[in-house]
């Protein structure tokens, strides 16, 4: 118990330290930078909470004493679940930060970061999920060749709302127009009120909206 203890402290005041000394370079190296990329680094690793440290420190050490079959599993799980958790909220405050320009130049852009979001969401905990599996022996092979399947079915069933997500992403990443643009499609002119990821809305000089 005692040379538990020890393994714990020693592994928290390790990564405090390190977390410490990357944060400090990091900062220092944003005084030197115009660019915002350091500075959403130094915020996706603020995010990290004490918390999710003890964890680690407290799961580490017990995945390497523990003998019990059934608690070393039950260890190694929630080791993984805590990784999966610090690394989600990492990637999240990472697209929240390269997206945050782009929103408020075209607020329209917001649904697809949000979109985006939970995509990232959802492979971490997937990944970690499959990992999981695999230590209580279950046969991952099989499982990822299923999803395969089951991914092409998918993509084929939902194929027009996987093009318009598609068509949506290319606007947002040329921009050919923003909101507040005035353009001409055809025979309909008007300023542009929303851009959508199915449709982008136009308000005529007549005062009606059209939706295209």
């Amino acid at each position: 118990l005692l040379s538990f203890g020890l393994q714990l402290v020693s592994y928290l005041v390790v990564f405090k330290i390190i977390l410490k000394i990357v944060l400090s370079r990091l900062n220092k190296l944003s005084k030197l930078t115009s660019n915002s990329i350091d500075d959403i680094l130094i915020d996706s690793l603020e995010q990290i909470h004490n918390t999710q440290l003890v964890a680690l420190a407290f799961l580490i050490p017990l995945v390497n004493t523990v003998g019990h079959v059934q608690v070393l599993l039950a260890a190694k799980a929630a080791l993984i679940l805590v990784v999966a958790s610090v690394l989600r909220k990492i990637l999240l405050v990472i697209v929240t930060g390269v997206s945050s320009a782009y929103i408020k130049e075209n607020p329209g852009t917001k649904t697809i970061i949000n979109a985006l979001k939970m995509l990232v969401s959802i492979v971490i905990y997937l990944l970690a999920t499959i990992f999981i599996l695999d230590i209580f022996g279950v046969n991952i092979n099989t499982l990822i060749a299923g999803l395969g399947i089951g991914g092409i079915a998918a993509a084929l069933a939902i194929q027009n709302i996987l093009a318009d997500i598609f068509s949506a992403v290319t606007l947002y990443i040329d921009r050919p127009f923003n909101v507040g643009d005035y353009i001409s499609f055809g025979k309909t002119k008007g300023t542009i009120q929303k851009i959508g990821l199915k449709s982008t809305t136009l308000s005529t000089l007549a005062g009606t909206e059209v939706i295209i």
